[in-house]
């Protein structure tokens, strides 16, 4: 702010100044607000008080009676009176200044996902390390988060789990997850808002754990009959995601979007060799046009992606750990694919290597699947 002040009192500023000047208003968009709303107030304090009447000369003003033809004070009062007035003047255009910005100062962005999913459910009993994995229960008849048209089924031959404390009991001491649950942070330290606990996956074959969507809470704009995808419209979707370790060699665990006649898959997947976290079009329950990225499955991500639905292939475009605060470019992406024309009322979590997802979002903007945590909610 003091380099701000000094570029509008007329000061230069040196390039070292200027560069950093330029930096803190592009890190963050609360910098940039704040930069415009010390812009806008000067100069328009500046155009009022040019406006003003000439201000009595306090020094050379010659005396002057008052009514009743005496001088001394009441000339005093009247000088001071007049410097007041501006004063008063200066207070009446802060405050109407003031009480408009102080409305708009920057509030937490508005996210409206029309799914979510934030796994607030009673945790399970965590297998012991390398014991069995449990066959019944799992995530089975529950029902919260929103935007859902029917409760979680388990229909593998193991079942997802709930974890409430991955650094109390890792599985193997060389468990990634061991570190804290999972969540995200930018660059620029911006927190993704999470709640709750988070769901596993099981270590072994296989859980698929599935649920539908309610259509109905999506804009028309984005239905096509009694599913998603109609042809012109965008979906976005994000969740947080880890695995046990970033083994490959046919150990998966992803999120489905449709079923396995179409879809798409993003997570860990079995044709990746090294286990990095990969996306793949599904077409006749084959993965096909499979992208991997540069991030192994063992650290633990966001993973935004867009479907840009089309006559005919769709187009699928993936963000790792982006930043929050603005819609990345097509240009940062880290993967990019076209899938078989599809449409999809289910999501699906299938595993057959302990994975932990969480937070997922169903929206139609970037903004409604990365919210950011209000800084009086981060401890």
């Amino acid at each position: 702010m003091e380099l701000i002040d000094a570029h509008l009192d007329g000061e230069p500023l040196s390039d070292a100044d200027s560069d950093a000047l330029t930096e803190w208003i592009k890190r963050r968009q609360e910098n940039a607000d704040d930069a415009f709303r010390r812009i806008f107030l000067h100069s328009y304090l500046r155009q009022q008080l040019q406006a003003l009447p000439p201000l009595p000369d306090l020094e050379n003003e010659s005396p002057q009676s008052s009514l009743d033809g005496s001088s001394g004070p009441p000339q005093r009062f009247s000088r001071w009176s007049a410097v007041g007035a501006v004063l008063a003047l200066i207070a009446i255009v802060l405050g109407g200044l003031l009480l408009p910005t102080i409305s708009t100062l920057p509030q937490p962005r508005r996210s409206h996902p029309f799914a979510y999913e934030g796994f607030d459910y009673p945790p399970d009993e965590v297998p012991p390390p390398l014991g069995d994995w449990p066959a019944t229960g799992g995530l089975d008849g529950r029902d919260g988060g929103e935007g859902f048209a029917a409760a979680w089924v388990e229909s593998g031959s193991l079942v997802s789990i709930i974890e409430a404390n991955p650094s109390d009991h890792p599985w193997t001491p060389q468990d990634m997850r061991q570190f804290g649950q999972l969540g995200y942070s930018d660059r620029f330290g911006n927190i993704l808002q999470s709640v709750g606990n988070q769901l596993r996956s099981s270590a072994g074959p296989l859980s698929d754990t599935h649920r539908k969507i309610d259509v109905s809470a999506a804009s028309a704009s984005l239905r096509h009959g009694d599913k998603l995808g109609a042809d012109g419209s965008q979906l976005w979707i994000s969740f947080l995601a880890q695995s046990f370790d970033s083994s490959g060699d046919g150990r998966y665990a992803y999120l489905q979007l449709g079923d396995d006649d179409a879809g798409l898959r993003l997570g860990k997947l079995r044709n990746v060799p090294n286990g990095n976290w990969s996306v793949a079009a599904v077409t006749n329950r084959a993965e096909i046009n499979l992208r991997a990225s540069e991030k192994p499955s063992g650290e633990g991500v966001i993973i935004v992606a867009r479907i840009e639905f089309r006559p005919g292939a769709e187009q699928a475009t993936i963000w790792i750990n982006p930043d929050l605060t603005e819609v990345p470019q097509d240009t940062d992406s880290t993967l990019r694919l076209p899938t078989p024309d599809f449409r999809f009322d289910t999501i699906s979590i299938r595993g057959r290597y302990s994975t932990d997802f969480d937070e997922i979002r169903l929206g139609e903007t970037f903004q409604d699947v990365t919210p950011i945590a209000p800084k009086s909610a981060i401890p």
